[in-house]
């Protein structure tokens, strides 16, 4: 599943609803940026530029699918350059999507012959341990279209999300919302589920779609027979294992041989799980 463009959307469209979500409600909000850092051009996922009292400051949010032992120190890195930039105090809040074995402790660390001298640390949100009803009940549609990744999430939670956008947010942002909320309910729930309740040609209205049309274009024809081939992969893999693992689907993500996504398509009637997987990842 890839999450970064969602993510990302979801910031620029609802930023102070992410704001309550990753404990900087109250102050008071002046943009949203995707910033590319100088010396190293490399960008970071969202920053908000905020206010509390007469201090302006910054709060960095990296959004990430897996569990990553490098994070830590790409945020120090981050931070460091941030702060270089922008002369205000800059917050880091690692907003982890998917459940971790064992959670990544949010420090980066400076050890000297086995003592530690230095520190660094950061906010993090693991939405897995957020409860589904009591995000909901905090009616922002922002952290709506979040619920299908959080804890206890069923099917009448999706519902009340859906709900909930369609009547708390801007009309101009509901198709995106809609279309982020989607996306993250795959894990679960079939596209033809999601279709039904959601609406086609709503998710086709969407920037995420035309986008990701726009992009296939451009990175030309082996691209797009990729997508293609993804997606009849993912349908028929629905269709003849409904209770399809996380994993599978990520597999699917992952793997960029056409002709295995093919073999798949065509086989998954006859295939279990594990060979799925095995044809998936053996190239």
């Amino acid at each position: 599943m890839k999450t970064d463009a969602q993510c990302k959307l979801l910031a620029r469209l609802c930023p102070k609803d992410l704001l309550a979500l990753i404990g900087d409600a109250g102050a008071q909000y002046l943009s949203t940026n995707i910033v590319e850092l100088r010396e190293i051009k490399r960008t970071v996922d969202v920053v908000f530029k905020l206010r509390r009292g007469r201090t302006v400051y910054y709060h960095h949010v990296e959004f990430q699918a897996r569990p990553n032992r490098k994070m830590n120190r790409r945020c120090f890195l981050y931070d460091a350059l941030l702060l270089d930039q922008y002369q205000a105090p800059v917050i880091t809040t690692i907003v982890y999507l998917f459940p971790q074995r064992k959670p990544i402790e949010p420090v980066f660390r400076v050890e000297l012959d086995g003592r530690e001298i230095n520190r660094w640390q950061f906010g993090c949100v693991h939405l897995w341990d957020i409860e589904a009803q009591a995000a909901l009940n905090r009616g922002l549609p922002g952290v709506a279209a979040l619920v299908p990744l959080m804890k206890g999430a069923t099917w009448p939670h999706i519902e009340q999300a859906v709900r909930q956008i369609e009547t708390k947010a801007p009309a101009k942002h509901q198709n995106d919302l809609l279309a982020i909320l989607h996306t993250f309910a795959e894990a679960e729930y079939t596209t033809e589920r999601m279709d039904q309740l959601i609406g086609r040609k709503r998710l086709m209205e969407s920037s995420i779609y035309r986008e990701g049309r726009a992009k296939g274009r451009t990175e030309g024809r082996a691209e797009g027979q990729l997508i293609t081939a993804r997606e009849l992969c993912r349908a028929a893999v629905r269709k003849w294992h409904p209770r399809v693992s996380h994993r599978v689907l990520t597999a699917i993500e992952k793997c960029t041989d056409v002709a295995a996504l093919k073999d798949v398509n065509l086989n998954a009637s006859e295939w279990d799980t594990r060979g799925i997987l095995q044809r998936l990842t053996e190239h």
